[in-house]
């Protein structure tokens, strides 16, 4: 009989155990995630979800054949670039497309609240003209003066006193970048003709 005893009290701490475990495993895992997560902050820029990188995309509509608007598309980024050579990397009418580098200066905030330079951001973008439509595409942004380390390697950045910085730095990314797509939006206008009437 008292092997019985000690038989059933065994089995129920072996469940006790095993409930404990399993517990602990849970939370463990909901810890872990919970971690992930807190440590990987994309600071609310647009990130694309099959490359994982911070990328500007837009499609608009634009009455004109595909070479109008490359031509107008061309003529646009020799007024909005201060060296349109050395920004175009490479072009092409029939297919309408444009391809180039550009680059900003960027700026933080150091401890008594001055503004100070801190390096440059480059990035490439894509101009691609169909039938009454192009497409813009920004992305690959990366640190011109720390062996072009891309911008994403802070989502990641544990470092607390480094985030302010990176903050300051993506929105100054985020208005460049938008500044630009509404430059270009503009430029691919048609022009008007107006007559001289007198």
């Amino acid at each position: 009989m008292l092997k019985y005893y000690l038989c059933a009290i065994i089995i129920h701490y072996n469940n006790i155990m095993k409930k404990y475990f399993f517990i602990a495993m849970v939370l463990s895992i909901s810890t872990a995630f919970y971690v992930i997560d807190n440590v990987t902050d994309n600071y609310d820029m647009p990130v694309d979800s099959k490359t994982g990188k911070v990328t500007y995309k837009e499609v608009i509509d634009e009455p004109g054949k595909p070479a109008e608007l490359y031509d107008r598309a061309y003529a646009w980024a020799k007024k909005y670039f201060v060296n349109i050579s050395s920004t175009i990397k490479h072009r092409d009418k029939a297919a309408g497309l444009l391809k180039g580098t550009t680059r900003f200066k960027v700026q933080t905030t150091d401890k008594k609240g001055k503004k100070v330079e801190a390096g440059a951001i480059s990035y490439d973008f894509t101009i691609e003209c169909k039938d009454n439509k192009y497409r813009v595409v920004e992305t690959n942004f990366r640190q011109v003066n720390n062996s072009g380390n891309p911008v994403e390697n802070w989502f990641k950045d544990t470092n607390e006193k480094a985030k302010p910085l990176h903050k300051e730095v993506f929105l100054q990314i985020d208005a460049k970048a938008k500044a630009m797509i509404v430059s270009l939006k503009a430029g691919m206008k048609p022009l008007v003709e107006t007559t001289d009437e007198w």
